[in-house]
């Protein structure tokens, strides 16, 4: 799957995703596109997600903890695309 990857953490050429429980960004996508970001996947279908909360981050900051409850929303939702 491709995605756009928060400018401020791009570093490495991939993006890690923490499983549930966690309550934290590893990685943090971008929201500069409306406060949204697009996801290709393998299969070749497109998703774009509308995030609740503004992905912020200062420079190179992995592990993130979210910052509310919107914010949380928007990693869990994330995580459900992840398989079992």
């Amino acid at each position: 799957m491709f995605l756009d990857e928060h400018e401020k953490i791009i570093e490495d050429g991939h993006f890690a995703l923490n499983r549930k429980p966690s309550r934290n960004w590893q990685n943090m996508p971008a929201d500069r596109h409306g406060q949204g970001c697009n996801f290709s996947y393998a299969d070749g279908h497109v998703e774009r997600m509308k995030w609740r909360w503004p992905k912020s981050l200062r420079d190179l900051q992995w592990d993130k903890p979210v910052a509310n409850a919107q914010d949380l929303q928007d990693l869990q939702a994330l995580q459900e695309t992840i398989p079992q």
